[in-house]
């Protein structure tokens, strides 16, 4: 007998009460080929002896779980002479994490390189005028990886060409040019407006106090989007009833960007940042202005951001295995 154990998709807490036994084989043999099973699902299989006049109880469960689907469309996000942005997309049916491998030109081995549940791989180690080939394998959580993913191939440039327009403020109208407040995707490099207000605290001999927020000024930061609370939202919108969509989850989702630049006007510019800090933002303070996006080296192959939370719906689920 077979039977796949779904999850609470709200809590991830196993759900045992509807999983429904079939049973998949009767014969004299003792091996089975069990097909038609969905990829990165667990299964419990159970074994008893069946008699002319009796059946054995079942035995204990075999629990196994299905490899998931290959990773969607690997995509160069940026390249440099020594680092490079990859993105790629959750497969149907989800996975639990990834592994992205890598290998020069001439090497026969590939070489994990990054193990995690994120989607976005981040190298700053590369050799200039170096070719390398890049896959992703989805992995379920058990352990068991998917078969990999299309190999994309990237070339690093000269050392000497190291000179991306997203890092001069000068050349901002030419670079930030997508509008995407409503669609902003880890691997982005966006630019983002903030106004500044302070409190100033007046003190005398005989008490304190405090005046309302004045005015500081503006500041403009320029940011890769580097991680997101997507469970978070995913767990908040299901168990409250709502969408999965930009819209619904801007009060609950957050951003964390690493900064390129910053700008300040007026006495916002004792609060700038340093190049490479992380910073945190909650989305909701960062669509009170249009935010703006640069182009991806392989633009179109990014997904939306609604597309993509699609694929990720059935990702990161824990199991009783």
């Amino acid at each position: 007998q077979l039977s796949n154990q779904p999850t609470n998709q709200s809590t991830n807490q196993l759900v045992s009460d509807v999983a429904v036994p079939i049973v998949v084989y009767r014969g004299n043999v003792t091996s089975v080929v069990v097909s038609g099973l969905e990829p990165n699902k667990l299964y419990h299989m159970k074994l008893r002896y069946s008699g002319s006049r009796s059946n054995s109880l079942l035995s204990r469960s075999l629990r196994i779980m299905t490899p998931p689907l290959p990773p969607v469309n690997p995509t160069i996000v940026d390249l440099g002479p020594t680092n490079v942005r990859i993105k790629w997309y959750p497969p149907k049916f989800g996975a639990y994490k990834f592994i992205v491998q890598m290998k020069t030109g001439d090497e026969k081995v590939w070489s994990n390189v990054f193990n995690s549940q994120e989607t976005l791989y981040i190298s700053t180690t590369l050799s200039p005028d170096t070719a390398y080939a890049v896959r992703v394998l989805s992995v379920n959580y058990q352990g068991a990886t998917s078969d990999p993913s299309n190999t994309i191939s990237i070339v690093t440039s000269n050392r000497n060409n190291n000179d991306k327009d997203y890092k001069h403020v000068s050349k901002v109208d030419s670079t930030f040019t997508i509008e995407c407040t409503n669609d902003l995707s880890i691997g982005d490099t966006i630019l983002i407006t903030e106004r500044l207000y302070g409190k100033i605290i007046n003190v005398s001999k005989s008490s304190s106090k405090e005046s309302n927020s004045e005015y500081l000024g503006e500041r403009t930061i320029a940011a890769h989007i580097v991680k997101d609370n997507y469970k978070t939202v995913r767990d908040t919108c299901l168990a409250t009833d709502r969408p999965i969509n930009s819209i619904s989850s801007s009060n609950y989702r957050i951003v964390w960007l690493e900064v390129i630049w910053v700008q300040s006007k007026l006495n916002a510019e004792q609060f700038k940042y340093k190049t490479g800090e992380i910073i945190e933002r909650k989305l909701k303070n960062l669509q009170e202005f249009e935010i703006y996006r640069c182009l991806w080296y392989q633009e179109k192959q990014r997904m939306r951001l609604e597309d993509e939370w699609e694929l990720l719906h059935d990702c990161y689920l824990q199991y009783d295995c």
